[in-house]
């Protein structure tokens, strides 16, 4: 499954609980996390910290693999960074988790 927004890491955070058979605050307990907690998880918020839901995708079996698309063209004028993603240090996925 790709995952291109938080709403469809949500959807299979959502697929997974429900296929254990699991409501948001036993799920949570497992996890060791809040049940509002899940609730934003699987609706998809912006903002969750990336860390702890590396750590629950690992928890639940699921690996995290990072591949590169081609990106998508910025239109002219625009304030996004147009810096080349080759450029990008490389991320160390198990330090974010462990860390």
């Amino acid at each position: 499954m790709r995952i291109r927004s938080p709403k469809d890491l949500g959807a299979l955070v959502r697929d997974y609980r429900k296929s254990q058979g699991l409501n948001q605050t036993a799920f949570a307990r497992k996890l060791g996390v809040t049940q509002s907690y899940i609730s934003q998880l699987e609706n998809g918020k912006r903002t969750l910290q990336l860390g702890p839901v590396l750590r629950i995708l690992c928890e639940l079996g699921f690996s995290v693999e990072i591949g590169r698309e081609e990106p998508k063209r910025i239109a002219r004028g625009s304030t996004r960074s147009t810096a080349r993603r080759s450029s990008l240090p490389a991320i160390d996925i198990d330090q974010i988790v462990d860390g």
